[in-house]
C-alpha cells in the first residue's frame, strides 16, 4: 500500500505579529487617552492578534511518501525529519496498535541479518567510528 502523510503547520512570523502588535496597541492607547497599557492589556492584545492572524494565514502542507508492505510487515517512511518520524509513530501507535522500529545499520543488522548470540554480543559492545576527514 502507497500513502502519503500529511502534516500541516501554521507558522507566523514574529515580524508580523510584533507589527500588528504595535498597531493594535497604539489604537488602543488613542481610545483609552492614556500613554501605557497594563501587562494584562498587553497580553490580551498579543493573544488577539496572534488568534487573528492565525485565523489569515493558510497552514503550510509537508507531504511525506510513505509504503507499507504489509505481508513482509515493513513499513518505508521517506524522510529524516525527527517530528516527521514522531508524528507517524504516534499515528501507527494510535492507529493500529504498533510500534515501528527504524532501520539503520545497527538495527537492520539486529534485526534482518540472522545473527548468531555471539554476533549479536559482538555488534551490541561495537562503537561509531570517527570518520576521518
Amino acid at each position: 500500500m502507497v500513502f502519503a502523510l500529511r502534516v500541516d503547520k501554521k507558522s507566523i512570523p514574529p515580524k508580523l505579529i510584533r507589527k500588528h502588535y504595535t498597531l493594535e496597541a497604539a489604537k488602543r492607547l488613542a481610545v483609552t487617552d492614556r500613554s501605557y497599557l497594563s501587562a494584562n492589556e498587553k497580553k490580551v492584545i498579543k493573544e488577539n492578534v496572534v488568534l487573528t492572524l492565525s485565523r489569515r494565514i493558510p497552514a503550510t502542507p509537508n507531504v511525506f511518501d510513505l509504503v507499507w508492505n504489509y505481508q513482509e510487515a515493513s513499513v518505508w517512511f521517506f524522510s529524516n525529519l525527527k517530528s516527521a518520524n514522531e508524528a507517524l509513530e504516534t499515528l501507527f501507535i494510535k492507529s493500529f496498535g504498533l510500534h515501528l522500529i527504524r532501520l539503520f545499520p545497527y538495527t537492520t543488522a539486529d534485526l534482518i541479518a540472522g545473527l548468531s548470540d555471539g554476533e549479536r554480543d559482538l555488534l551490541e559492545k561495537l562503537e561509531q567510528s570517527q570518520s576521518e576527514g
